[in-house]
């Protein structure tokens, strides 16, 4: 039994996938600025392509099942074919629920929640499109209603995501510099931290050797004990303040983090 997606349908979904970012970006790009939130504008738009994604994986999904099914099959051949294509229809609706939940949470302003709709509508379009290159005559004429509306839709939200980036007062881009000016502060830090740490480590080194020499030379009388001592509570504060400076860069790090996520996750 072939794949439920083959060659000839995984090439359908990478080119559906490249015509719909391309058209988003064509779309969307001079609401950028007016969008306010760059930082946001990009994440919505990289879910939007795993959104479209696996609506067309799905789309294709179904058709291939039809046309399998029309071969007539042995129970025990459809059966097979029913659990996996149900399987993958389960693992793209799973992630499009996500991928659409994770735009949404983005989505903070009128213009951001205007692309989200403007990107899913776009997706189903896609997914629709893609679906007629593989479809049969019955199901195209189903398809073409369907795209019909999709795409009045569309026509629809472009114009509320034009109007509402036009009239946006949003404060996100402030708040978007503002994260931007800790997480470079913190790295800054962190980078102090390290520069400590390996400023002690080197220092530590030279001490180690220094001692083995004086204790070396301490039967000779070339040394003393108490200089054998100093250069040992030498190495003791050296190796406390790199374990110092490793705590405060490990804190560090943990403030950094949930910042920088937040700023630059998906």
């Amino acid at each position: 039994m072939k794949p439920i997606l083959n060659f000839e349908h995984f090439s359908l979904v990478e080119n559906a996938n490249i015509t719909f970012s391309d058209d988003l970006d064509s779309i969307c790009e001079s609401f950028k600025a007016a969008i306010s939130s760059p930082i946001k504008y990009a994440k919505i738009k990289n879910n939007a392509k795993k959104y479209q994604k696996s609506l067309v994986t799905s789309a294709l999904a179904d058709i291939e099942y039809e046309k399998k099914k029309q071969k007539g099959l042995e129970p025990k051949q459809k059966e097979v074919l029913t659990a996996a294509t149900a399987a993958k229809k389960k693992a793209m609706a799973d992630l499009a629920t996500a991928v659409s939940q994770r735009m949404d949470d983005l989505a903070t302003t009128e213009p951001l929640k205007n692309l989200v709709k403007l990107a899913r509508t776009k997706a189903k379009i896609s997914a629709a499109e893609t679906s007629l290159k593989s479809a049969d005559a019955t199901e195209t004429a189903e398809l073409k209603a369907k795209l019909k509306k999709l795409k009045t839709t569309a026509s629809s939200t472009e114009q509320q995501l034009k109007d509402s980036a036009k009239d946006n007062k949003s404060d996100d881009k402030s708040n978007d510099d503002s994260a931007n000016k800790q997480v470079d502060e913190l790295e800054s830090k962190i980078k102090d931290q390290d520069n400590i740490q390996k400023s002690a480590t080197e220092n530590i080194d030279k001490l180690k050797k220094e001692l083995k020499v004086a204790e070396d030379n301490l039967n000779t009388g070339k040394s003393s004990e108490s200089k054998v001592n100093s250069i040992k509570d030498k190495i003791s504060q050296a190796t406390e303040d790199r374990d110092r400076s490793k705590k405060e860069e490990e804190a560090l790090r943990k403030k950094l983090k949930p910042i920088a996520d937040k700023l630059y996750g998906e």
